[in-house]
């Protein structure tokens, strides 16, 4: 069994953690969930990577359906923030996403119907072999035995699928669980629907007893929005007539709950972690890459070890932030030199060596 003396560290789950589960990547979510091309929403969407890729300077969009679909989603709620300003007196014209063909759409109705496409790709049902056989298991399990007792284990994530949520599910009932007892905090109170309440977040570990922060980011498919328009776990994965709880990450500061307190915890915990390994994530997020990079800067002792299935390119923010930061911002690799994938069977043997390696 690996031995390490202890250290602090994360993780961080990004799109790349659940292609197993055979859950989309950021950049082929339009592709998935529109195999037939044609169709008005892959019409308008495409239509809006056009003219945004033109605004940007960029031939981004020359690639559809294969395109960042948080930066998408990230226009479309500047729209469909426009559409409320224009309308607030009850006299404005509605803003509308249109092509040449006349096909359109008003903003916020596109941005309802793609809400209940992102509900219906990444509320799919996930088999219980399926959750059985994730890699995250022997990783989470090697984070515990590394990390101080009195900490608690900080699993952040950008994804909104159910993945980590079945994961500790399963662990309850005694199925590959960590070495020992665990309590899962969200942030959600445990009885469904659950509330918000971000000061279950500030609770301290028991004795003998792992405390697990999920922090989900970018929100999840379950959150929805009460009748006083207050954040809720509801539990249901599948779309209803109220939108899931979301924040696309192509954009700034977040400035409501919860995902304002959920990304002070990730700045809190970057700015005292020695360690932490971001899978399948390339930090395109400009607000989560900022983040790091600050971090970087005021905690010296951090390291960022990244988990892809391939090297990032050269103009990439990870590439950036290699340059920026060499031997404390790096990929994992084989004795090859070549990136380990997450859940190939080099990477727990490749990870473990990188930990136990001296610090540069």
């Amino acid at each position: 069994m690996f031995r390490h003396a202890p250290i602090r560290a994360a993780v961080f789950f990004g799109a790349g953690a659940s292609c197993f589960a055979n859950f989309p990547a950021v950049n082929s979510f339009f592709q998935y969930a529109w195999p037939r091309r044609g169709g008005l929403l892959d019409e308008l969407c495409s239509q809006l990577a056009r003219r945004g890729s033109i605004y940007e300077g960029t031939q981004e969009n020359l690639n559809w359906p294969v395109f960042n679909a948080e930066k998408l989603f990230g226009w479309l709620e500047i729209l469909e923030k426009a559409h409320r300003i224009q309308n607030v007196d009850g006299v404005g014209e509605p803003v509308v996403v249109s092509n040449h063909r006349d096909m359109k759409l008003p903003a916020d109705e596109l941005m309802s119907k793609l809400k209940g496409e992102i509900a219906r790709v990444y509320g799919a049902q996930i088999e219980p072999k399926t959750i059985a056989s994730a890699p995250h298991h022997d990783l989470l399990k090697m984070l515990d035995t590394v990390l101080p007792e009195s900490e608690p284990l900080h699993v952040f994530t950008t994804n909104y699928d159910g993945v980590l949520e079945q994961l500790f599910e399963n662990w309850r009932s005694g199925s590959r669980r960590i070495g020992g007892p665990f309590r899962l905090c969200t942030g959600f109170s445990s009885d469904r629907p659950g509330q918000w309440q971000a000061k279950l977040l500030e609770e301290e570990p028991n004795p003998g007893v792992r405390l697990i922060r999920l922090v989900k980011l970018h929100g999840s498919i379950t959150w929805k929005k009460n009748a006083d328009g207050l954040p809720v776990e509801t539990g249901w994965a599948m779309p209803t007539e109220h939108d899931s709880l979301l924040y696309f990450g192509y954009k700034g500061i977040p400035e409501q709950e919860p995902f304002l307190t959920l990304h002070n915890l990730l700045k809190s915990t970057l700015l005292q972690c020695e360690v932490l390994i971001a899978i399948g994530f390339r930090f395109a997020d400009p607000y989560i890459y900022e983040l790091f990079v600050m971090a970087l800067h005021a905690n010296k002792g951090l390291r960022v070890i990244c988990c892809l299935k391939r090297a990032p390119e050269s103009s990439s923010p990870l590439s950036r932030l290699m340059e920026q930061f060499p031997h404390r911002v790096q990929v994992l690799v084989n004795q090859a030199g070549k990136p380990v994938s997450f859940g190939d069977t080099q990477f727990q043997e490749s990870l473990e060596q990188i930990l136990a390696s001296p610090r540069q």
